[in-house]
């Protein structure tokens, strides 16, 4: 642009420009996985700078030959860095994602130390910068262990990645009912609900917690709610079949029994 603008420099200058150009290139070649709102304005100009050095460019003097060739040297650094780390990236994830799913699969079988060693895995390849998904599996996994600090721990580091994962939350709120903290756990439920309304996890496990306090037509309303999400949710059926006993309402309690027999047997009650 500054050639196009006849405003020339001498070679070492322009060579400077090319070493500290590519340099910043390279630096900021890695695809951006979540970039803070601050970026965002010049991200939506980068385009147009983009468009208008292109268009600057193609009447504008080249420079000696050697910093000709520099320019094309740079720009094939530069792409080319930026291809490695995003090839590199999507290798990660794909790593990543297989890690979890083979965690999820030992975990439905109670090999949860297994899992957990295979999420481990996973932290050790995105660390802090990738998925959170392995972050927040090996809280829940560490919840059903009975090592709720530790699980806290990541299921916190999950949410510091991206506080708007509902599931995340409401594995915190489990951590948290199991430690006897009910009024927190429900603010982490709440919070599952905001980021995603129709969580029908959400509602069914705030119920549970309404439920140990006691509250009972407030669960009752949870899992009505959690039921017109998915009608087929047996955990909140049988949820609902215990708080309408607690209610007195027993034939109400029989007509949810019934549907847990029907959806093919009985539904774990989520914690």
């Amino acid at each position: 642009m500054h050639n196009a603008a006849v405003a020339l420099l001498p070679d070492a200058a322009d060579g400077a420009l090319l070493i500290l150009g590519t340099a910043l290139a390279v630096a900021g070649g890695a695809p951006i996985r979540r970039a803070p709102a601050v970026y965002a304005p010049w991200l939506a100009a980068l385009p147009a700078f983009i468009a208008t050095a292109a268009a600057k460019a193609v009447n504008a003097y080249p420079g000696s030959p050697s910093i000709a060739i520099g320019t094309w040297v740079a720009v094939a650094v530069s792409a080319g860095s930026s291809a490695v780390l995003s090839i590199r990236r999507r290798w990660v994830e794909g790593r990543v994602s297989r890690s979890v799913r083979k965690a999820q699969d030992l975990a439905v079988d109670r090999n949860f130390t297994g899992a957990i060693e295979e999420l481990d895995r996973a932290i050790g390849l995105a660390g802090e910068t990738g998925s959170e998904a392995p972050w927040y599996s090996k809280g829940a996994a560490l919840v059903v262990l009975g090592r709720y600090e530790e699980a806290l721990e990541c299921i916190d580091t999950a949410l510091r990645m991206n506080p708007r994962n509902e599931v995340a939350w409401v594995n915190k709120g489990n951590a948290l009912v199991r430690m006897g903290r009910l009024v927190d756990a429900l603010k982490c439920y709440n919070s599952a609900i905001k980021v995603n309304p129709g969580y029908e996890v959400g509602w069914n496990n705030k119920g549970n917690a309404l439920a140990r306090l006691g509250k009972y037509p407030e669960a009752l309303q949870c899992y009505e709610r959690a039921l017109r999400i998915d009608g087929a949710y047996k955990g909140a059926w049988v949820n609902k079949g215990f708080v309408l006993t607690k209610l007195g309402d027993f034939e109400g309690a029989a007509k949810c029994a019934d549907e847990v027999v029907r959806l093919g047997g009985p539904g774990g009650v989520a914690a």
